[in-house]
């Protein structure tokens, strides 16, 4: 597991592996002013680097943060004593293929 802890908000962020290359995270907030707060982290400071992109899920309100880049800042809203689980799931990305056939031959020359 990895923690990220944010002594001056008074949060956790967990990161654990799961299987098929998912991750959960938990955002803990330990605050107790009464404030909901908005906590940002990147999935690289949870050394969650491969592969580069990942689409996050709320676990409880099964919310689709959408996709992110493990480089890129993630913003999630936590209440006070609070926590908001997320599964992190690599993205596939749709690479096309193309057959050969698909293309006319064309005739090679050398210039002179």
């Amino acid at each position: 597991m990895t923690d990220l802890t944010n002594l001056l908000l008074c949060s956790q962020t967990w990161a654990r592996p799961l299987d098929r290359g998912d991750y959960a995270i938990a955002v803990l907030s330990t605050r107790t002013d009464g404030t909901p707060y908005t906590h940002a982290f990147a999935l690289n400071q949870l050394n969650i680097t491969k592969p580069v992109a990942y689409s996050l899920t709320d676990l409880f309100t099964y919310v689709n943060y959408g996709k992110f880049l493990t480089k890129d800042s993630i913003s999630v809203r936590v209440n006070p004593n609070g926590i908001v689980m997320i599964r992190a799931t690599p993205v596939q990305f749709d690479v096309p293929q193309f057959e050969f056939s698909e293309f006319e031959e064309i005739e090679v020359f050398d210039v002179v």
